[in-house]
């Protein structure tokens, strides 16, 4: 591929946003949001005509193929069409504009961070200074700019601003603290880097945590202040002294665990655990303290040596790789699962604090826990058949470690898991339908998800692996769902379990299912040979299984199996497999 076959899809995607940015005003004023919707309609044209321009620069238009040819038609009318479509339908386009701003904003933030952590990761072994400056100064920017943008914190150097365009509620009122904390922590660090092991890197670090400190206890707004209690505060400074210790006993390097944990422990107690609304002074003590420790600690020891540097690149390369991830889960799950917890152990308001009221409370109520009527349990077929299921797979294991070990053992192979996990399975099934209540269907729920999701993902995945030939045909067919919008599946989905009269003509597929099944449970000869089939398949089954249990083979397949279609034949031959 030519340099100018390269660089078409650039130029074409670059062209295409400034002609979107300008032809948008003179298209729609629903929206009249000045410049911001120009850049909507700017990353708009970008994305359709980049990832088009892409694809005709990968498309080889004298392939002779038809399949090709009209491939490579598509890819050229695609785009055409599409940009016919939006200025035709500006007010609409409007909002598909917005959301592709959006995520050209999200990707470029995502992948400029990626790859500027990289290059710094890269300098790490060259430079260490650099690095360390450098990341300190992110570091501290980042922390600022949250603090300062949750209006905690007064204007560093004034709340006046009559350009608009200064310090105050202008565009440097918002960037003078970031910068601030990070020329202040940048040279620290640059200056801790330089200086040979001792008490001046020390000093040099605890006098930048002491400066911040003082800048941002005088600066809190009053309603942010703490009040402290120097009772919590020496209570969870000693805390979290010994849980640094603790974290540092196979150093035996104390000092530095026991420095970070006193600084956790007192900003905990002074910033979380504490009233607002204290004095100047007790801000710049509640801000001081925790950063002259953790300056201290920065400055406490030497610079890594290579063997440490290759560790740290490793290391580092991993949280890089990991970081998004567990960021985004954190986020969006454990955060707000701890959040929920403790909630739970509050009033309506999320103020008092009430214990376990709420769980007594749950547990008392029956449309929330009923255990009334456990005793049916026991005489479930599905305990029954969970019973036999994890009595087979018990016996089965003991049969196994027999054979292959010549003692008395369990042996955990194929077909003894599978069928005890089967079994455990089923039993849960019996407890839950006996058990009532919102709690015990959200265990359902959770059980029954988790365990069929994952199993049929797995089934799947190995079926369109061993598809052969038609193995892109079979991963279509499984990634095509992803392409329908949640809205579009939810009501395919209700569909599916729309239920109405027996009589009449069903249009859930389940439901009609349900509904053949009692006609043909009530029928004459295909009410027989559908007996005769499910025991031909069970008594196949068995056929199947008792051969590859005397070669100590895995038969769980095969006993599950017969179990099923020996439990389908006595319920098509005692009562109505389906409903009518």
């Amino acid at each position: 591929m030519t340099l100018g076959r390269s660089f078409a899809p650039v130029g074409a995607a670059i062209i295409a946003a400034v002609v979107f940015a300008l032809l948008r005003p003179g298209l729609t004023d629903v929206y009249d949001i000045g410049i911001t919707g120009q850049l909507h309609w700017a990353a708009a044209g970008l994305v359709l005509w980049g990832v088009f321009g892409f694809a005709i620069s990968q498309r080889d238009f004298s392939a002779s193929h038809v399949r090709d040819r009209l491939l490579s038609g598509f890819v050229v009318v695609a785009p055409i069409f599409l940009t016919w479509l939006i200025l035709g339908n500006a007010t609409d386009a409007d909002r598909v504009a917005s959301t592709l701003w959006t995520v050209v904003l999200a990707v470029s933030a995502i992948g400029g961070i990626w790859i500027s952590f990289n290059f710094l990761i890269d300098k790490a072994k060259t430079d260490w200074r650099l690095f360390a400056s450098v990341l300190a100064a992110v570091i501290a920017a980042g922390f600022f700019a949250i603090v300062r943008g949750n209006l905690g914190l007064y204007a560093l150097f004034t709340d006046q601003d009559p350009l608009e365009l200064f310090s105050g509620t202008g565009f440097l009122g918002h960037v003078e603290w970031p910068v601030t904390g990070a020329v202040i922590w940048g040279a620290a660090l640059a200056g801790i880097t330089t200086l040979p092991k001792g008490p001046t890197r020390i000093a040099v670090g605890a006098g930048a945590g002491a400066l911040t400190g003082w800048l941002i206890g005088a600066n809190l707004k009053p309603w942010v202040r703490p009040q402290l209690e120097w009772t919590e505060l020496i209570v969870f400074a000693l805390l979290g002294a010994a849980l640094g210790a603790a974290a540092r006993w196979r150093s035996r390097n104390w000092i530095p665990g026991i420095a970070i944990g006193v600084a956790l422990g007192w900003t905990w107690a002074a910033f979380f655990t504490s009233d607002f609304g204290g004095s100047e002074a007790d801000a710049r003590l509640a801000a001081i303290v925790p950063l002259v420790l953790l300056g201290a600690r920065l400055g406490w020891g030497s610079n890594p040596d290579f063997s440490m540097l290759a560790r740290f690149d490793n290391r580092a390369r991993a949280a890089i790789f990991l970081g998004p991830a567990l960021l985004f889960l954190t986020s969006a799950l454990a955060i707000p699962a701890i959040i929920t917890i403790i909630l739970s152990f509050k009033d309506r308001r999320g103020e008092e604090l009430l214990g376990f009221d709420n769980y007594e409370t749950l547990f008392r109520d029956a449309d929330s826990f009923d255990v009334s009527n456990w005793s049916n349990l026991f005489t479930s077929q599905l305990f029954v058949i969970a019973a036999l299921l994890i009595g087979a797979g018990i016996v089965i294991g003991f049969t196994s470690g027999v054979r292959r070990n010549g003692v008395q053992s369990f042996e955990r192979t194929g077909s003894s898991v599978a069928t005890l996990s089967l079994g455990t399975l089923l039993l849960l099934f019996a407890a839950f339908s006996v058990l009532r209540g919102t709690f015990f269907n959200n265990l359902w729920w959770v059980v029954t998800v988790t365990t069929l999701s994952t199993t049929l993902g797995l089934l799947i995945a190995v079926l369109a692996e061993r598809a052969g030939r038609l193995e892109s045909v079979a991963k279509a067919l499984i990634f095509m769902p992803m392409a329908v919008s949640f809205v579009g599946a939810s009501i395919v989905w209700r569909l599916q379990y729309q239920a109405r009269d027996p009589s009449k003509e069903q249009t859930g597929v389940l439901n009609f299912v349900w509904v053949e099944l009692g006609k043909l449970s009530h029928s004459g000869w295909p009410r027989v040979l559908a007996l005769a089939v499910l025991a031909a398949l069970a008594a196949l089954m068995i056929y199947k299984a008792i051969p590859r249990a005397r070669a100590a083979e895995s038969f769980a397949v095969f006993v599950g199996g017969a179990i099923v279609f020996a439990y389908l034949f006595f319920e098509l031959a005692n009562r109505s497999l389906g409903g009518c």
